[in-house]
């Protein structure tokens, strides 16, 4: 740990900074800030960062294949038109529950989307818990629930063979990871890795070692959360 040099690479004076996503075709990162209702869009060629406000909170943002972004605003996925700053909701989740916010979201290979949602969150991590759940968004916006009952929504990934899913829902301190069909998005046989360590009081986020990011170099403890940036086909 005394040889990693953490560096802040963009002082976004965010109130929640999260969700940060590599963007290769412009070379730029991508993250939220949840509270501020902002998604934000940083170029480390040019050291310059652009924003587009949302309306309500914004749990993730995500590239999508037919361009633009994919990201949840409140209880909705909704189109983002970065030129134009414009939203377009795609579908809306927990429409029982008013007071629930999507939090994160992931693409996994096949481009099909994956989020949860959580409760209404009174202060940071102290939410009302067993409110959220995890979904999934396929092409023709065919909404699936997979799991119920989840405190935190949060950190997913996918291993190099595509065969596992992992999860996490951040009040149980436990990393779930499935059996995923990639071809159906089906997830089952859970296994549960109890955390002995973490590096913040919960667990949120989920990431390889190391990633090499042209220009730059990041590690997971410069930044907590990276993800594979795979391409929403919604």
């Amino acid at each position: 740990m005394s040889s990693v040099k953490v560096e802040c690479v963009v002082k976004a004076s965010a109130l929640i900074g999260e969700g940060p996503v590599w963007e290769e075709s412009d070379q730029t990162l991508l993250f939220v800030d949840i509270a501020g209702h902002k998604i934000n869009r940083w170029s480390p060629t040019t050291n310059q960062m652009q924003s587009v406000e949302t309306e309500d909170s914004v749990g993730f943002v995500v590239p999508r294949v037919s361009g633009g972004y994919v990201a949840g605003v409140g209880r909705s996925i909704v189109a983002v038109d970065w030129s134009t700053e414009m939203m377009t909701s795609l579908v809306e989740v927990d429409q029982d529950k008013p007071t629930n916010r999507l939090n994160d979201g992931k693409v996994d290979p096949a481009g099909r989307l994956l989020a949860g949602t959580m409760g209404k969150e009174e202060r940071p991590a102290e939410v009302q818990k067993g409110q959220g759940s995890l979904f999934s968004v396929a092409s023709d916006l065919t909404v699936t629930r997979h799991l119920r009952q989840v405190d935190i929504s949060n950190g997913m990934d996918w291993s190099l063979d595509q065969k596992t899913f992992f999860y996490i829902d951040s009040l149980s301190l436990t990393v779930d990871a499935f059996d995923y069909d990639l071809n159906t998005g089906n997830i089952s046989k859970t296994h549960l890795y109890p955390l002995t360590y973490t590096l913040s009081p919960v667990p949120s986020h989920l990431y390889p070692l190391t990633y090499t990011l042209s220009p730059i170099t990041l590690s997971p403890y410069t930044l907590t959360e990276l993800s594979h940036s795979y391409l929403s086909n919604l």
